[in-house]
This record gives C-alpha cells, structure tokens and sequence, in this order.
C-alpha cells in the first residue's frame, strides 16, 4: 500500500458505522525512521487532527 500524502481525500473511521464515517483531508505526514508514514493530521470540521492511518480509508481520486 502506498504511503498517504497531503492533499489526499480520507474517510475517517471515528467508531460510527460504515456509512456515517466523516470525510477529512490530510494537511501533514509524520513518517517513522523507514520513511513509513503511520501518522497524520487531518483538517476534518475545520480543526486539526492528529490520526492514525490504519483508522482512515483512502479515497480514490480520478
């Protein structure tokens, strides 16, 4: 899978169901030491979020 990045359009998976998931879009990426992106923040409501990626579902872009 490759690394998010900024700009990128995400569903973030905030414990309601599937179908109810709020849209955000990512505005930083903190890679690990391997360069593996694991962390990011999210402008999501207007606010800044700390996320971790294994919550979030990329979107597809055409």
């Amino acid at each position: 899978m490759p690394n998010l990045s900024v700009g990128d359009v995400v569903l973030v998976n905030d414990g309601t169901p599937r179908g109810q998931w709020p849209m955000a879009r990512i505005v930083e990426v903190h890679p690990d030491k391997e360069g593996v992106v694991r962390v990011v923040s999210i402008r999501m409501r207007g606010r800044i979020f700390a996320r971790l990626v294994h919550k979030l579902c990329l979107l597809e872009q055409v």
